[in-house]
C-alpha cells in the first residue's frame, strides 16, 4: 500500500506540468532576440521577488494590507516600471509570459492564497500602476 496521498501525487504532477511548460517558454525566449530573453528572465525575478516578499511577510504578520507591491508609476514614485510594460503586453495562455504568471498563482494557490491585481490610477490620466497583493483564499 502506498503512503502517498492523491494530493500529493496530484500536486506533483502540476509541478512537473509547470516545469515542463516554463522550460519550453525558455526555449521559446532562447529562440528569439536577446530583448526577448532578457524580457522573460526580468518577469521570472520578479515573481521570485514578490514569493519572498510575500513569504516574508507573511511569516512576519505584517497585515496584507500592507504587503502590496507597486507595479508602476504613481504620482508619488516609481517601481518596477519595466514589469508594468511588459505585463501590458500579456495576452494570457499565448503569452511567453505564461507559465511565469501561472507558477506564481499556483505556488500562492498551493498555499492557501488567492493573488490579487488592483488597477489604480491617479484619475487625471497621467500615471496608471497596479498593486499585487495577496489575500487569504476563501473555500468554496
Amino acid at each position: 500500500m502506498s503512503t502517498t496521498t492523491l494530493g500529493a501525487t496530484l500536486a506533483a504532477t502540476i509541478e512537473d506540468e509547470q516545469a515542463r511548460t516554463l522550460e519550453a517558454a525558455r526555449r521559446k525566449a532562447a529562440g528569439q532576440s536577446e530583448k526577448a530573453q532578457r524580457e522573460l528572465q526580468t518577469v521570472e525575478d520578479f515573481f521570485a521577488k514578490a514569493k519572498q516578499h510575500f513569504i516574508d511577510g507573511i511569516v512576519k504578520r505584517i497585515p496584507s494590507d500592507k504587503l502590496g507591491i507597486l507595479v508602476g508609476q504613481t504620482p508619488q514614485r516609481s517601481e518596477n516600471t519595466t514589469i508594468y510594460s511588459l505585463l501590458k503586453l500579456y495576452n494570457g495562455r499565448g503569452s511567453t509570459f505564461f507559465p511565469v504568471i501561472k507558477a506564481f498563482e499556483d505556488w500562492a494557490a498551493s498555499e492557501g492564497l488567492e493573488v490579487k491585481w488592483v488597477y489604480e490610477h491617479d484619475g487625471g490620466g497621467v500615471h496608471a500602476w497596479y498593486t499585487l497583493t495577496v489575500k487569504p483564499r476563501v473555500a468554496a
